[in-house]
């Protein structure tokens, strides 16, 4: 395949994706208007990065900046615009735009191969600590949001600001971050015609919550002095105005600002009134005498009754300038030393003013100097001690994994890991007793998994659901034994349609029922599939049920599943239960395709559906299960401001920190029951314990001084709160296994690997 006009550069380019999941190779001929792609891209997104390698091994960097096809003419449209982008120390324009065989357009930088920020993070924390972290991070952005200025001023705007495109160079050491995209929302708009426009206001704003989504990785925020004025500028930039949004140099030096803030501790308030020390002798009458009135005591003397007495006699027989010819009663002593206090404060708040002004004065102009970060690991407050197990750090499984699954396995003694690496599947098993080690199983792992389900038990097994980006779109395998016993799911017809989620509900040696959602321009609905195995010579029986207009979010696995359904109504959602009936689906045949992307309609008594709740926030995102509890199904949902969709690796992590909640369908009761578990955290998982308890693992927002985890369990309506340390974890699930409870978390440091500890482990000491 060719396309003319698209090179001016002689060299041939390999690009091989940062994660390993696609490549493209770019050959250009000797006139430097064409170029040959051998292959393009298996997962292609606006923003991904890829790796360049031209003739002379010389490494650089490359951006996917559309997902969609454009022509040739954008193409040589967007150039000027971003050439017109200035160049400076911390926004990287692109060196040339290209396109792949898919005609998406690729940008050429002319640095080294670049990664987001947050994938090395970890390293910086680790090699800084928290609180130089954090100045560290507030210097690199108050220096883009600087730069932004020139941007601004050229009357260009990002539009598309977010950590995924705040990037650093790979390397083995950190020295600075980039932002790159420029363009993206550009052609975007070229696209999508009721975007609304991109403003200045709206970039800076946006890279403070790209700084506020950072910290959140890391469970860190500015601390001491800095602390309140970062909470102020953030909910001013969602919900209201600040000055430093007036413009880039602004935010700049508040983010300077609030970087050297941070670094200082948060001094106690000082008391007014001196303190008491009976060790220490009374002046004597003579120096009482001597020293003048208005000036107080030395700090911590005592001033006995007969001197205080004496002294006012001593002032009352002096003569006065009073017309009256009497002496007024002077103020107490101690009315008078609080004013003197607070003259003195207000005097030492003008001074300290005075300097701080001066010193922004000399700076603000100047760079801010980023040093080189050593790695190595720092360590912080040390975990609580458990016996058997180790916990800092957490023994586990190491696999830079994209995503992640942890369950029990059939005979409740063993716990067993799934992650997707890329596009490959991994799984680890170890025993569910404290000490016990990590068991890496080498089988017939997966490859070209780009969504992973969760892990159930179904027919005496534990089975593993993964969406495949090219061929049959689901693959199933038994990861409860050793080898893996794959099975294929043949949805013929189904593998260029658009889907989102993949969900098993049960399986036996003769059927397979999973859902998934369709997305279409006019919005997604669920698909329920039936795939029955035929003799060894025929094919695969399919049926498909169509289950209305919206998403089904999360699924209670069994021969009587349960599904949430959400669909958006206006500002709300509304939420509910669909309890499909698997034996009467089962056995109606309909007639129509099976190919069909909106499926058969299924029969009223087929599908029970509860009453609605709704439901007020901008994003709702739930956990990948939820749980059963005698007949109740219980399912928890995030309600939070959203987060762009290049950060949605999960669907919990589509959404910002909100409300949590906690909602219980019953089939016997008409209305299902809502209960606020927590504000301004995120949903992980929960589990359902008998009676009526049910147990809520979410992530609050990043303002503690020590990352945590938080355990609430709900009985009846009432929850009450736990505080877990969290070794820093990206990702995390609970898991009964082995007769206790244990946290299965994602760390990234001081290696990425997958750890389960029991809960009780993860508890501070009072």
């Amino acid at each position: 395949m060719q396309r003319k006009g698209l090179l001016d550069y002689r060299e041939a380019w390999r690009l091989n994706s940062l994660d390993g999941a696609c490549s493209l190779i770019a050959v250009g001929d000797p006139l430097g208007k064409r170029f040959t792609v051998s292959r393009a891209p298996e997962e292609e997104r606006a923003g991904e990065l890829f790796e360049v390698i031209d003739r002379e091994a010389a490494a650089v960097a490359a951006q996917l900046l559309g997902s969609a096809p454009i022509a040739t003419e954008r193409l040589a449209d967007l150039r000027p615009v971003l050439g017109a982008v200035p160049s400076n120390s911390s926004l990287l324009r692109p060196r040339e735009i290209t396109m792949n065989r898919a005609s998406l357009p690729i940008a050429i930088f002319a640095v080294a191969g670049l990664v987001p920020l947050r994938a090395r993070l970890g390293e910086v924390v680790s090699a800084l600590g928290k609180p130089a972290a954090v100045a560290t991070l507030l210097n690199w952005f108050a220096v883009m949001s600087t730069d932004l200025d020139r941007v601004h001023a050229a009357g260009i705007c990002h539009g598309a600001i977010h950590q995924r495109y705040v990037v650093c160079p790979i390397g083995a050491a950190v020295e600075r971050c980039f932002l790159v995209g420029f363009g993206i929302d550009a052609l975007a708009r070229e696209t999508t015609a009721d975007l609304p426009p991109a403003k200045p206001r709206k970039d800076l704003v946006d890279l403070l919550g790209a700084l506020h989504d950072i910290f959140i990785t890391q469970s860190m925020a500015p601390d001491g002095g800095a602390a309140g004025k970062w909470t102020l500028l953030r909910h001013s930039a969602q919900h209201g105005e600040h000055p430093a949004l007036a413009s880039g140099t602004e935010l700049g030096k508040t983010l300077t600002e609030l970087a050297k803030l941070s670094l200082e501790p948060s001094a106690p308030m000082a008391t007014m009134r001196p303190q008491r020390h009976a060790t220490l002798s009374p002046p004597s009458r003579a120096e009482s005498e001597r020293r003048n009135p208005t000036i107080p005591p030395p700090r911590g003397a005592t001033r006995p009754r007969e001197e205080g007495s004496g002294a006012r006699a001593d002032r009352s027989a002096r003569p006065t300038r009073s017309t009256t010819g009497t002496s007024p009663m002077p103020p107490a002593t101690p009315a008078r030393s609080w004013v003197r206090g607070v003259v003195v404060g207000l005097g030492l708040a003008t001074l300290a003013v005075a300097g701080g002004a001066g010193y922004l004065t000399t700076i603000r102009d100047e760079p801010i100097s980023v040093g080189m970060l050593r790695l190595g690991r720092r360590r912080g407050r040390s975990a609580p001690r458990c016996v058997g197990e180790a916990i800092d750090p957490p023994a586990g499984y190491e696999t830079a994994a994209t995503d992640f699954d942890l369950a029990c396995g059939p005979d409740d003694r063993t716990l067993i890991a799934v992650a997707r690496e890329g596009t490959v599947l991994h799984t680890a098993s170890r025993e569910a007793r404290r000490g016990q080690p990590w068991q890496h199983l080498v089988s017939s792992d997966a490859s070209g998994a780009v969504e992973l389900g969760a892990t159930i038990a179904s027919g005496g097994g534990l089975w593993s659901v993964w969406r495949n980006g090219v061929g049959e779109p689901i693959g199933l395998a038994e990861v409860s034994r050793s080898p893996h016993a794959h099975v294929q799911v043949p949805l013929t017809g189904w593998d260029n349609v658009p889907l989102r989620g993949v969900m098993l509900l049960h399986r036996d040696q003769a059927t397979t029922w999973l859902v998934s959602n369709v997305e279409s321009e006019g919005g997604a609905h669920p698909v329920l599939f039936h795939v029955q195995s035929g003799d060894p010579r025929g094919r695969a029986s399919i049926q498909t049920w169509y289950l209305g207009a919206g998403t089904v979010e999360s699924a209670i696995a069994g021969p009587s599943p349960t599904l949430l359904f959400h669909q958006r109504e206006g500002e709300g959602h509304r939420v509910s239960a669909i309890w499909p009936q698997l034996a009467l689906l089962a056995a109606a045949h309909p007639a129509g395709d099976p190919t069909s992307v909106r499926g058969a309609t299924p029969a009223d008594n087929a599908v029970r559906r509860s009453a609605p709740v709704l439901l007020t926030g901008e994003v709702l995102a739930a956990t990948t299960t939820g749980a059963s509890l005698g007949d109740e199904a219980g399912f928890v949902v995030t309600l939070g401001p959203a987060r762009p969709a290049e950060q949605c690796a999960s669907r919990a992590r589509c959404v910002s920190p909100g409300a949590v909640h906690l909602l219980r369908f019953n089939q016997a009761r008409p209305a299902p029951l809502d209960v606020t578990v927590a504000s301004e955290s995120v949903a992980l998982d929960m589990l359902a314990e008998a009676p009526n308890r049910w147990l809520v693992l979410h992530e609050p927002a990043g303002v503690a001084a020590h990352p945590a985890l938080r355990l609430s369990t709900v009985a009846g309506a009432v929850p009450t709160n736990a505080t877990l340390v969290n070794p820093g974890a990206d990702r995390a699930r609970l898991v009964r296994c082995g007769g206790g409870i244990w946290v299965g978390l994602q760390l990234s440091e001081p290696t990425p690997r997958i750890v389960a500890v029991p809960t009780e482990c993860l508890t501070p000491r009072q």
